[in-house]
């Protein structure tokens, strides 16, 4: 069971593709320091890349987005409907598409696509780095309180 999840579906437009970008990264800021600025440096073209792909190659009238965040790894999946597999292409120097797919090797951990009842899901993982002890216990009480509707407790080591 994933830390912490969002899911939300897009009409298959291009001028969908900020939208969800901007989500996502507002999303994954909101979950606290345990997701880096380069983590999500790296996570804003993958979405773009992704979303953009899913908009293209369906006939789908939605696609659906989720990012996961589950111990250290970070997932983004991009759902569609349709059952084309994601092939990279090789693109001449001129050439305005066809670089997507490479682009997410290089900055994702892993990635890859499986098949679905109705289309497939594109994804990209981000593994992150450890966090320290400090950052790990703000993050719990964050989480915590976020829960419970309680305030954290107050640090008697604070200054």
């Amino acid at each position: 069971m994933p830390d912490y999840c969002t899911f939300f579906p897009l009409a298959a437009r291009s001028a969908q593709v900020p939208v969800a970008r901007h989500r996502v990264i507002a999303r994954v800021t909101s979950w606290g320091e345990q997701v880096g600025e380069s983590t999500r440096d790296g996570l804003e073209p993958a979405v773009s890349e992704l979303v953009t792909n899913a908009i293209r190659h369906t006939d789908s009238a939605l696609v659906r987005v989720r990012v996961t965040l589950a111990g250290r790894v970070l997932r983004l999946e991009v759902f569609d409907g349709s059952a084309i597999r994601p092939a990279p292409v090789r693109a001449g120097g001129e050439d305005e598409c066809g670089r997507g797919l490479g682009l997410v090797s290089l900055i994702a951990d892993r990635n890859g696509h499986t098949p679905t009842r109705r289309g497939k899901v594109v994804r990209a993982e981000f593994d992150l780095p450890p966090i320290s002890r400090p950052a790990a216990r703000s993050s719990l009480l964050r989480r915590a309180s976020q829960s419970t509707g309680l305030r954290p407790p107050v640090s008697l080591h604070a200054v």
